[in-house]
């Protein structure tokens, strides 16, 4: 069959079950875009570019699935940018595509109108990206994308297409697209090392003081009922990081705050206190940290939960690493704890860090009736 850049590329969007694309409408894109129009992929027309790469990256954290931000060559590529930043630093998977002059004046550019070179511009802030520089090799090229962005840790990647890459036709073989993503990307979650996940429950079926410190990894990986069901396991008390908001509720009898050293005064007494803390899928971010760095200090012993194993050991150190899916890793250290054993925690420790919080929300109350002249932001809430 014979088909141009543009609707390969849009084959290859469709068998990984792309619904949205995002973007600002340009002329170097018109091939993409009539591609798109005769999908069943979404076209939903932004007003700048960077709110382009930034509802990919919603789309990706509401259902898992990747969506497409666009951005015209030159100025277009330069606001997708920002954008890629924000599914960049919180670990948001979609597909950015940036278009570009065509092959004989690009890469390198001869100083044309919007001349861009979007390739070196989004590296540092895209888990990978290339140019594609023959209409042939757009299937290989898309498939490596998905490929990178949703292997480990997720993230945004990068293709700039030429424009008359997007334009010409070549041919491909008719079952070109016939394939799943199941052969060319792992589907599957990874899960921990047995002998870790056992060291794991081995630490936390003798906590007094447990702690879990739940991360975004939680959501991507589905672990939601799985760390509710472990806090009820320990008797533990539970901090969602920003990114795991909604992962315990906020009257739940686990919950002492959210977001680190932001969320009151029980979560500093919680870090200092805990004897075990368990981290699924957290990277310790600048809300976990005070002036002497992360709040998991040398001295806890902590079990680190991360699909990354880049993200194990750095910022904070562990007593045992799972690099594991959240979901997978909170099942295992279940399975393995088992019921028969009661666990050993301190009687006190859940019911005093919930009465600290108790009172930091009563001090937010009473700071939101205040009739002083200066307006408190609990006012608000």
């Amino acid at each position: 069959m014979r088909l141009t850049g543009a609707q390969a590329l849009v084959r290859a969007l469709s068998a990984e079950q792309v619904a949205f694309a995002f973007g600002v409408v340009g002329g170097k894109l018109a091939p993409l875009l009539h591609a798109i129009q005769a999908s069943d992929i979404r076209y939903v027309g932004t007003r700048h570019e960077a709110n382009a790469a930034i509802m990919a990256a919603a789309a990706f954290a509401g259902s898992g699935r990747i969506a497409v931000a666009m951005g015209e060559m030159g100025p277009g590529g330069l606001n997708l940018a920002s954008g890629a930043g924000v599914a960049f630093n919180n670990n948001l998977a979609a597909l950015l595509i940036t278009s570009n002059q065509h092959r004989a004046a690009a890469y390198p550019h001869s100083g044309m109108f919007m001349d861009l070179d979007a390739v070196q511009l989004l590296r540092p802030i895209t888990k990978w990206n290339a140019v594609v520089h023959d209409p042939r090799r757009m299937p290989e090229l898309a498939r490596r994308a998905f490929r990178e962005a949703l292997s480990g840790r997720p993230g945004p990647v990068h293709l700039d297409i030429p424009q008359d890459v997007l334009a010409a036709e070549c041919a491909f073989p008719d079952d070109e697209f016939a394939l799943g993503p199941a052969h060319y990307r792992s589907t599957a979650v990874p899960r921990p090392d047995a002998a870790a996940t056992a060291a794991a429950a081995r630490l936390l079926g003798a906590a007094q003081r447990p702690l879990i410190v739940a991360g975004g990894g939680v959501v991507a990986g589905g672990a939601e009922q799985g760390v509710r069901s472990l806090a009820a396991r320990l008797g533990a008390p539970v901090i969602p990081t920003q990114m795991a908001l909604g992962v315990v509720p906020t009257d739940s009898p686990h919950f002492i705050g959210h977001g680190g050293i932001i969320g009151g005064d029980a979560i500093a007494r919680a870090f200092v206190e805990a004897d075990v803390i368990v981290a699924i899928g957290c990277r310790f971010s600048s809300w976990m940290w005070d002036e002497h760095g992360p709040l998991s200090r040398r001295h806890h012993r902590l079990i680190n939960v991360n699909i990354d194993p880049a993200a194990l050991g750095a910022p904070a150190m562990h007593e045992v690493a799972l690099a594991a899916d959240a979901g997978a890793a909170v099942d295992d250290i279940l399975a393995e704890l088992g019921s028969s054993n009661e666990p050993a925690v301190d009687p006190q420790w859940l019911g005093g860090l919930r009465a600290a919080r108790t009172a930091y929300e009563q001090i937010l109350h009473e700071a939101a009736g205040s009739t002083s002249s200066i307006m408190h932001p609990a006012t608000l809430a």
